[in-house]
């Protein structure tokens, strides 16, 4: 059996996160996807979305990482 990584335990989200989820939310909705590229940016908003899912990808692949780290060493 493959080891699995451990349960994920983010702390609760905060307004600015819910209001960033949600207008990933309509991203998504309006271009059937959230692969934002830079070329899809045209208003603040998108860039501060942008830059967003980017942290959000970026948080969550390390903290992949350190999980996999305590597991496996």
């Amino acid at each position: 059996m493959p080891i699995q990584p451990p349960v994920k335990n983010f702390n609760p989200p905060t307004k600015k996160w819910e209001s960033m989820y949600q207008a990933s939310l309509q991203f998504k909705a309006t271009h059937g996807h959230i692969n934002i590229l830079t070329a899809d940016v045209s208003t603040e908003e998108e860039k501060e979305l942008l830059k967003w899912v980017k942290y959000q990808r970026t948080s969550y692949k390390a903290y992949l990482e350190d999980q996999w780290d305590e597991i496996i060493p």
